[in-house]
């Protein structure tokens, strides 16, 4: 993730070790993925990610909006936790784009929880991906 505002070291090394978690999480992951480009688009045509779906952004600078405002800039390697299925209601789900393009792949929570299942490691590696994150 890209900062808005100056960090310091500390908020380089938490987001280098997310990244470390994510690729093991998701290199080599036998489950099914779909890969989602996304078109350079103005904020207004910014999207919901689908539903009951987790991701990495592989290529590209994607902009997390909420209610109008661009609240991160998530580059390579970063988690995606789109929000669609866990908004209260009345409250705008988080919306997603690219000022130059980016792509993402995702998968379906399903497959992710299965595979996470089948391996111990992965599991430490997916609870301090989200953690960091």
């Amino acid at each position: 993730m890209l900062a808005t505002a100056q960090t310091g070291t500390d908020f380089t090394s938490l987001n280098d070790a997310a990244k470390q978690a994510v690729g093991r999480v998701f290199n080599g992951l036998e489950a099914a993925s779909t890969v989602i480009e996304i078109p350079a688009s103005p904020a207004a045509a910014f999207r919901q990610l689908p539903e009951q779906t987790v991701g990495v952004v592989e290529q590209g600078l994607l902009s997390v909006l909420a209610n109008n405002t661009i609240v991160g800039v998530l580059d390579p390697g970063d988690l995606l936790l789109p929000d669609a299925e866990c908004v209260s209601p009345g409250c705008d789900p988080l919306r997603y784009g690219s000022d130059q393009g980016a792509q993402v792949r995702l998968w379906s929570h399903a497959d992710l929880n299965t595979a996470l299942q089948r391996d111990e490691a992965r599991q430490t590696d997916w609870l301090s991906a989200v953690v960091l994150t």
